[in-house]
């Protein structure tokens, strides 16, 4: 399971098979959620949409009823 920014599409880009139905949520370092997706079982690269975020760092989290997985990543 990968997470990474795209620069030229203002997404946040998920790879990787995802056993069950996964939540995606996006927080500012505040710990405010800005975002909240639910991903498909179906497809091994997923994107969330950006484009009107702030410059800044952000925490992406991916939780199911298995497995959780945080990361930080930078939008510019």
């Amino acid at each position: 399971m990968s997470i990474y920014t795209n620069r030229a599409d203002n997404t946040v880009v998920i790879t990787g098979q995802l056993l069950f139905s996964t939540i995606a949520k996006i927080y500012e370092l505040q710990g405010r959620v800005v975002s909240t997706s639910i991903l498909e079982t179906t497809n091994r690269l997923q994107t969330i949409d950006v484009s009107n975020f702030n410059t800044g760092v952000y925490i992406v989290e991916l939780s199911n009823t298995s497995q959780k997985k945080t990361q930080k990543v930078i939008i510019d």
